[in-house]
């Protein structure tokens, strides 16, 4: 292989890399999201809960 082929196939590799850590960064902090977004879901549905048994005093 020429000098630039080895070059270009390294290249290759670390955007793979990059690319792959990337994704790993983005699905950590869609996880995080999706959390956030539960408790909130909870929340919501507890005040939900507490006003529907105030309606009913």
């Amino acid at each position: 292989a020429s000098p630039c082929e080895a070059e270009l196939q390294e290249l290759m590799e670390q955007i793979d890399i990059m690319v792959s850590n990337k994704k790993l960064d983005w699905e950590r902090k869609m996880r995080a999201l999706e959390t956030r977004l539960d408790l909130r879901d909870q929340e919501l549905a507890n005040a939900q809960t507490c006003l529907d048994q105030k309606g009913q005093e």
